[in-house]
């Protein structure tokens, strides 16, 4: 947090290795790079000179406010930022932020300056060299001091975006605008995105296998849903598409990051994420990490059961009432000639959470027991359903295989239609281990989002204050 030359407008986002999920975005980014390309729009269509669109870059004009600052008679100090300009307002910033009663939007207006430094450096100046030692000639050795040099190759220049500190809703506790969890209750600042509900079980998976932790389902949390229908009283079209399932949302949030990547020039999800920066800042503002695009891809192609709403159910906004059903997410490098492997490839979809054969036969039999709910009916094809009545997660698993089965023989006649073949169409690997229903939090020290830390430094001690004054007096100059 403290100032120096680097100008911090081009940050994107800082990840967290360790729980392989963003950690902290540059909100104003989004309007530096917004702005950015409006510039080189202009240039293009006026046909003018790059080298004019350029000046009016940021650093171009950081560069030009530096000449003005030092021939106003002002002087910058070695190793010491000064400011060279007045602050100006950036255009506000709309978030979607979690609180105490779910998610909400609020606004932030952020100020920018150019600042300068003089570089530590000793020039050469002619005449003013000094040779040290016995037999060393003169300016050997660089000599002189740059200190009231008006010769801007002696200074370093930036464009800098204030740092604001913003309060947690639940805790009340600071944190630097654009951290994704409060940094001391571990709560979700940032409200969900879709994108992030679709790919949060596989997530959580991914990361507890390269980081050698425990996944259990007792981590999901399920009063997370997507967003409702984005649609007000526009146009009757729209008012249609409202009550669409929460399995709609997500695979629409799916197409949406799957549909535009080979249009642009890129080869998956994760390529685009790799080379284009400003997907990057949606990706994680959307927390939508680099673990789970190839899911999010299998996602967007993904065959789904319909089930169609009638016209007054549209009108209305009414949803189809199915919370659980079936999907088929083939793997894209799988031979089409050989059996769909259900155990892999089969999903279900239960509460906008999409959970593996294996992970819902634990969920049903074990965790859903466990908290007295009761145990929900999973739709297929053709208006099958098939009810949860087994009492081990083992037995249910297995009827789910039989199932899985029955319905993906229907969905490969449909597609390729009927054949006369004694090879089976669908398979299901055995399952080495079933998932947990709930971790041990007791004892290992692991996943202790939920609990408040103390290590924290006092407020007024020296590492604090220094950090806090450098990062809200920056402006203040």
């Amino acid at each position: 947090m403290s100032p120096d030359w680097i100008t911090n407008e081009a940050i994107i986002c800082a990840y967290d290795a360790v729980n392989r999920e963003f950690a902290w975005v540059n909100r104003p980014y989004e309007v530096i790079r917004g702005g950015y390309n409006k510039m080189l729009g202009s240039h293009i269509k006026d046909d003018t000179p790059k080298s004019a669109a350029l000046a009016a870059s940021p650093l171009g004009k950081a560069q030009a406010n530096l000449k003005e600052h030092l021939n106003n008679g002002n002087v910058v100090k070695q190793l010491q930022m000064a400011r060279t300009s007045e602050p100006d307002s950036l255009p506000p910033l709309t978030r979607r932020r979690e609180g105490q009663n779910g998610a909400f939007q609020d606004q932030l207006t952020l100020r920018t300056a150019t600042f300068g430094i003089l570089s530590n450096a000793e020039t050469i100046r002619k005449g003013k060299g000094r040779g040290r030692g016995k037999g060393y000639a003169k300016s050997s050795y660089p000599g002189g001091s740059a200190a009231g040099s008006l010769n801007e190759e002696d200074y370093l220049y930036s464009k800098k975006v204030e740092m604001q500190q913003v309060n947690c809703h639940f805790c009340r506790a600071e944190n630097i605008e654009g951290t994704h969890k409060c940094q001391t209750c571990f709560k979700w600042l940032v409200a969900w995105s879709d994108g992030r509900i679709a790919t949060e079980v596989c997530r959580m998976e991914i990361t507890a296998k390269k980081t050698h932790r425990v996944f259990a389902l007792d981590r999901i949390d399920f009063e997370k849903q997507p967003r409702a229908q984005r649609v007000s009283d526009r146009t009757r079209a729209d008012q249609r598409r409202a009550g669409r399932s929460n399995f709609g949302n997500l695979r629409d949030a799916a197409q949406t990051h799957a549909g535009r990547y080979s249009k642009l020039g890129f080869s998956s999800i994760q390529d685009r994420i790799e080379r284009d920066p400003f997907y990057l800042f949606n990706c994680a503002t959307s927390q939508i990490t680099p673990d789970c695009c190839q899911f999010l891809e299998d996602l967007a192609n993904c065959l789904s059961p319909d089930f169609g709403r009638s016209r007054e159910s549209r009108e209305k906004q009414l949803g189809t009432g199915v919370s659980t059903r079936l999907i088929f997410m083939p793997d894209n490098q799988r031979d089409i000639r050989e059996p769909l492997d259900v155990t892999r490839e089969a999903v279900v979809a239960h509460h906008a959470r999409l959970l593996t054969l294996p992970q819902f036969a634990v969920l049903t039999a074990e965790l859903l027991k466990a908290r007295g709910e009761p145990t929900p009916l999973l739709h297929g094809w053709a208006g099958s359903v098939m009810p949860i009545d087994q009492a081990t997660a083992q037995d249910v698993f297995f009827d789910l295989v039989d199932f899985a089965k029955r319905q993906w023989d229907e969905q490969y006649e449909n597609i390729k239609g009927h054949e006369h073949s004694l090879e089976p169409k669908a398979t299901a690997t055995d399952v080495a281990e079933f998932p947990l229903a709930k971790s041990n939090k007791s004892g290992t020290g692991e996943q202790r989002e939920g609990l408040r830390r103390h290590f924290d430094p006092p407020r007024g001690s020296n590492d604090a204050e220094r950090t806090t004054i450098c990062s809200n007096n920056m402006f203040s100059r």
